[in-house]
């Protein structure tokens, strides 16, 4: 070639580079990219076309969710055969004439028989190679070594480019599923109501993981079942299967991930749901979910991922969600078993009041019975009386039955009443004891029981307090749930009490110590919430009642104490658990929500019918952070506004916070706690005479 054209021939592959250069700066666009270097990579060298290949690793790793990548990866025996340049680095080429017979098709395509090819490495921006760069097919002749010096310096500009669009582009990626999962998490985290919860997370679930449907199970430890209500994209009906059967029964035993790509070839896989549901299950991805001290949940269960199957990235990403759930599942459930304390507690002061009030026998059976089932969230409760003249269990009482009369050795309630003991019956048509003939005439199915004889004050038994079938989440009587030891206690309490006011001689004295039980169980229910402050309520209860004897008030006064001093933070069962038992200071907002429980205690007690001498206890027990200038809550009261009472027990809660451990101090010395308190009175907040009547109580009867 004389010196002239050469000259030009290297002017023109300038300006292709420069064009090049040109045309791939700036350029974020992945697929158009690589459709731009393709084309400037094929002019630089004469070839008909140039193809772009990642790595598999890569791909699976990284390029998975980009557009060039889904029909650019090397198959094995392509990348055999480029291993040199895979590991090596170096430029390789490939002549279909000098290639063994099994390589000359190796990359061959419909309508395309590459006679000779010219390999470069692509690598990232951290040196790491992630595919190949085919020229194919040199227009005239084979690739020269000029090819390839000017082919790598093509490459070592646009390689670098495309590397850079490529972290570019999947840094968006992230970017866009990393907000998607904010999102996830602040719409789980408003959402307090169970059932529309996990409605709620299965679509944004299966959103977020481009999935066919999802299902949330819970674990139902009661009856160590799995269940669920929502499938998504079925109809909303409940699914209960044994917590170990399945891919999410195995989840949720063992804690591990679930990553199936073929369900139908994992043994697990249960093929009876697809079968009546006429759905067909392809790929899964089932992760655990699990709340405090990783105590198992239940599992989140995704089917069906629309295109490929789930990846190691689809698992992290699914990991996250979980976790959201997991956390608002707690919630919800935490605040379901809230409401549900709450309504109990509230049905127990009624039941408190029923019993203690005198009416006539039917009236009063027909009350116990009703409150009976709301406590104990049973479907029916029956008392039974023992007539002993006739020989016969009688009742005027099964919630909208007649009067049932049958001899009293018959059936579960007979051999109750026979033997003075307490039975659990899990299903009563398993029992030989159980009569059925009550259920025929009534229509009604009874599974589980529970009863318990009720006792005079001989000890005899006088009757038969029976409850059936406590409700299961379905609802139905067929799916009636065992009673447990807890419900035996409050059952205890009714018929305990039941029996008081059928002897009528004991009424009165045995309604106070029912009405004191419930409060200590009340109070002790909230110390419970929290280790830390376990004694706080008795100790407050002893300090009050300590200030009061020590200012010679009446007895009256002092059981007006007592009770609302147990009472005194009823409130805090409005409050959360992140709050109440937080290992450290509060946050000025956290702070703000633990001074309500005040206003609650009011609002919560004043719904409570007190007796007459017990009238003030609301104000008193909500009146104990009240501070006499006027600087404390709920009310700001100032001075004689504020209850005497409520400023007893402010000094004897000021004192037991101080000198008690809590999550954010070690205990005060009493020395110190009492200095406090002086100062608390020259501020203006405590009443002197309260502090001083304390100190010299404490130090006389307590000088430990």
């Amino acid at each position: 070639m004389a010196r002239g054209e050469e000259l030009g021939q290297r002017l023109r592959e300038m300006r292709r580079l420069l064009e090049a250069t040109r045309d791939l700066a700036g350029e974020q666009d992945l697929a158009h990219l690589v459709g731009q270097f393709s084309r400037h990579a094929a002019g630089a060298v004469d070839a008909e076309l140039v193809r772009i290949w990642f790595t598999r690793e890569a791909h699976e790793r990284e390029w998975y969710h980009l557009p060039v990548a889904a029909g650019h990866v090397l198959e094995p025996g392509q990348s055999g055969f480029l291993e040199k340049v895979l590991e090596g680095g170096t430029s390789l080429y490939f002549s279909r004439r000098g290639a063994e017979s099994g390589e000359r098709a190796l990359f061959d395509e419909p309508g395309l028989r590459v006679r000779n090819a010219l390999f470069f490495p692509l690598r990232d921006h951290r040196g790491r190679t992630i595919g190949i760069l085919g020229a194919l097919n040199k227009r005239e002749g084979r690739f020269t070594a000029h090819d390839s010096a000017l082919l790598g310096q093509l490459i070592a500009y646009g390689g670098v480019t495309l590397a850079n669009a490529a972290a570019h582009q999947q840094a968006l990626a992230i970017l866009k599923r990393q907000e998607n999962l904010l999102d996830v998490g602040r719409a789980l985290s408003g959402e307090r109501d169970l059932r529309s919860l996990l409605k709620l997370a299965a679509r944004v679930t299966t959103e977020v993981m481009d999935a066919d449907r999802t299902s949330v199970f819970l674990l139902d430890e009661a009856t160590d079942e799995l269940w669920s209500i929502v499938a998504e994209g079925m109809a909303e009906n409940e699914i209960r299967m044994p917590s170990g059967a399945g891919i999410a029964g195995h989840v949720a035993r063992s804690g591990e991930i679930a990553n199936v790509t073929d369900a139908y070839a994992d043994p697990r896989f249960n093929r009876e749901v697809d079968r009546r549901s006429g759905y067909r299950t392809r790929n899964m991805l089932v992760m655990p979910l699990k709340g405090r001290e990783g105590r198992a949940l239940g599992v989140l269960q995704v089917l069906n991922k629309r295109e490929g199957p789930f990846t190691f990235d689809d698992e992290e990403q699914l990991r996250v969600i979980a976790s959201f759930t997991s956390v608002a599942v707690s919630n919800a459930l935490m605040g379901r078993e809230n409401d549900r304390l709450l309504h109990r507690q509230r049905v127990i002061l009624e039941a408190a009041q029923a019993i203690g009030r005198i009416m006539p026998l039917a009236e009063l059976l027909t009350i116990i019975a009703k409150l009976t089932s709301e406590i104990l969230d049973a479907d029916r409760s029956t008392v039974f009386i023992h007539d002993r003249d006739r020989g016969e269990l009688w009742s005027m009482v099964a919630e909208g039955e007649r009067e049932i009369r049958f001899p009293a050795s018959k059936g579960i309630a007979g051999a109750v009443a026979t033997t003075g003991k307490t039975l659990y019956i899990p299903e009563a048509y398993d029992d030989p004891r159980f009569n059925k003939e009550i259920d025929r005439q009534t229509g009604y199915r009874t599974k589980s029981m529970l009863t318990m004889p009720m006792l005079d004050k001989r000890g005899e038994v006088m009757g038969v307090f029976q409850v059936l079938n406590k409700k299961a989440p379905s609802g139905l009587p067929e799916d009636s749930l065992p009673f447990d030891a807890d419900d035996e206690k409050l059952l205890t309490m009714l018929a305990a009490q039941a029996a008081i006011s059928i002897e009528n001689n004991l009424l009165y004295r045995q309604r106070q110590e029912m009405f004191s039980s419930f409060i200590e169980t009340l109070s002790g229910a909230i110390d419970a919430r929290d280790k830390i402050t376990s004694n706080h309520i008795k100790n407050v209860t002893r300090y009050t009642l300590g200030i009061a004897r020590e200012m010679g008030l009446p007895p009256g006064e002092r059981e007006v104490l007592r009770v609302a001093a147990l009472l005194h933070d009823f409130g805090k069962v409005g409050i959360r658990d992140c709050i109440l038992c937080k290992p450290g200071r509060f946050t000025p907002d956290e702070y703000e929500e633990m001074k309500t429980h005040a206003a609650i205690t009011r609002e919560l007690l004043d719904k409570i019918a007190f007796e007459r001498p017990l009238r003030e206890v609301p104000a008193i027990a909500a009146g104990h952070h009240e501070k006499l200038d006027g600087t404390g809550y709920p009310e700001a009261l100032v001075g004689e506004e504020i209850p005497m009472g409520a400023r007893i027990i402010a000094v004897a809660d000021i004192f037991d916070a101080l000198t008690q451990k809590r999550h954010y101090k070690e205990p005060m010395n009493t020395e110190r706690a009492f200095g406090i308190l002086r100062e608390e009175v020259e501020h203006n907040h405590l009443d002197g005479r309260c502090v001083e009547s304390f100190i010299a109580w404490f130090t006389r009867e307590e000088p430990g």
